[in-house]
């Protein structure tokens, strides 16, 4: 890797070390709109869902999704269909 593209890559990951990503977010808002119990719920919804991502990575679900169509196209309308209940609820 040449110093250059050395220099670009610390850049960037300071960038990315700085800068709040969703889940921080997500806290913060909660614990604005709800308080400091929400606030502390926050973080282990987004642990969880980091969990069950992981978990399907690494037994080769992901590998099986990426390599059918189908799946994953049946995986898409499975979650619009959630999102569409959830908007009705």
């Amino acid at each position: 890797m040449s110093v250059s593209s050395l220099g670009l890559f610390f850049i960037v990951v300071f960038i990315t070390c700085i800068t709040p990503g969703a889940g921080v977010l997500y806290t913060l808002k909660n614990a604005i709109n709800y308080g400091k119990a929400n606030a502390f719920l926050s973080p282990t919804g987004n642990a969880i869902g980091v969990l069950f991502m992981s978990t399907l990575a690494a037994s080769g679900l992901g590998a099986v999704i990426h390599e059918s169509p189908v799946m994953f196209y049946g995986l898409q309308i499975c979650g619009c269909m959630l999102l569409f209940w959830f908007g009705w609820k």
